[in-house]
Order: structure tokens, then sequence, then C-alpha cells
């Protein structure tokens, strides 16, 4: 076992991938908790700045609680419906600052990854499954 984990924290290669089979895992746990049924839905009408405004939001929300869930293991806080708050109140916590870092540096976890490949600006994402909260281009809602 202690080889295994050497061999893949030596190469990125295998260790990117197993880091992006947890946070493909991470990402279905939290579309799929009870909790937050309907929250990443986006009712505004698609090709519109309101619907482009709300699904940066619902983007935003699901990376805050992937990286929860990727960094902290902690599926309690992952799925509280006021996530936001406990961020704010625990700003200086190390799941916090993980949180601000997974959502705004590309290499770290950067969020538009969680995407599919539309609205990357030609960078390379994951390629997950398509969210709920975000049809493939050119399929309606």
């Amino acid at each position: 076992m202690l080889d295994w984990l050497v061999a893949l924290f030596a190469s990125r290669d295998p260790y990117d991938h197993v880091s992006r089979a947890f946070l493909r895992d991470h990402l279905r746990r939290v579309l799929a908790a009870p909790a937050l049924a309907g929250r990443f839905d986006n009712p505004e009408p698609p090709g519109t700045p309101a619907w482009d405004r709300r699904q940066q939001l619902i983007e935003l929300d699901l990376a805050r609680r992937v990286a929860v869930l990727h960094n902290a293991g902690r599926l309690d806080l992952a799925l509280r419906p006021d996530l936001d708050r406990w961020l704010e109140a625990h700003r200086t916590s190390w799941v916090a600052g993980y949180v601000a870092q997974f959502t705004t540096a590309d290499g770290r976890g950067n969020f538009e990854t969680l995407r599919c490949a539309a609205g990357l600006g030609g960078r390379a994402g994951l390629q997950f499954t398509a969210l709920r909260a975000m049809p493939p281009s050119g399929v309606p809602p």
C-alpha cells in the first residue's frame, strides 16, 4: 500500500486522475443531496443575461460545496443551505481558505473546470457529465 501511495504522489498524472475522480464523486454527492433539491435549477430563459448571471451563481455555489467536501471531507458542511454564511463567519479557517483558492486559482481546482467545455475561453476543463444546472450547448433545458 505504501509503495502505491508513493508512486501515486510521485507522478502528477495518476494523482490528477485520482483527484478528478474524487471531484466527480463529490460533485455527484452535492447534486444528489435532498437538502439542496432545486437549488441548482436555473429558471431564467436560456441565452439571456439573467440566465448567465444565475448560472454563474449556481456554478460558484457548486464549486464551494465541492471544495469543502474535497478538502475537508465534511458532507454535513458541504450540504448546509447557509454555506456562504458559514464561510464568511469562518473566513480565517483553513476550509474557507481552500474554498477561496479552489474557486479562484487555476491549477488548484478552478471552479470552471467543473463545467462542460463551453465558456472556458479556450482552456481545457474536466469533462464531467453535464450538470443538471447547465445543459449542453444547443439542448433546451
